[in-house]
């Protein structure tokens, strides 16, 4: 009985979980890449704005669901070294680089999920891959930190509720 009760429990927890991020998404449509300007830095207040129009631009790009969307990478693309990058990131996002691309990518997969039943049809790994993730180990723990759910009972929710 009690086993019955916690498994119960869990599942609503993590239907709840579901819930929350499918709202949160369909009130936003689009995926967050709004940029804070407004910090000062050490870096030149212009070098920063170019730095994020570059970056922004990457963004829209979409070049963020590449396996090669990565700090030196990115820093390389928009002409810059890795510690502006970073600093800059850091400032205006709250977060590491690494957190901001993996975000970058999870709400990518989660907006694909979502809106394009056929998308939900995919092996973890062949999305993993489609959002640039190498492998669906590191994925599903990205994926599992932003949504509270695995990929699987994401999709699994998604469909039932259609």
């Amino acid at each position: 009985m009690i086993i019955a009760f916690k498994f119960y429990y869990e599942k609503n927890k993590a239907n709840q979980k579901v819930e929350k991020l499918l709202n949160e998404f369909k009130a936003n449509k689009t995926i967050d890449s709004s940029f804070n300007m407004d910090h000062k830095m050490v870096i030149d207040d212009d070098k920063e704005k170019e730095i994020l129009e570059k970056l922004k631009t990457l963004i829209d790009n979409k070049y963020f669901l590449s396996q090669d969307f990565n700090q030196q990478n990115v820093a390389k693309k928009i002409k810059t070294n890795t510690t502006y990058l970073s600093q800059i990131v850091n400032k205006n996002f709250k977060k590491t680089f690494r957190e901001y691309s993996n975000e970058l990518k999870i709400n990518y997969a989660i907006q694909e999920l979502i809106n394009n039943p056929t998308y939900r049809k995919y092996s973890t790994q062949a999305i993993a891959e489609s959002v640039g993730f190498k492998n669906n180990v590191s994925f599903t723990k990205s994926f599992k930190k932003r949504a509270g759910v695995s990929p699987a009972q994401f999709i699994i929710k998604i469909n039932s509720t259609e």
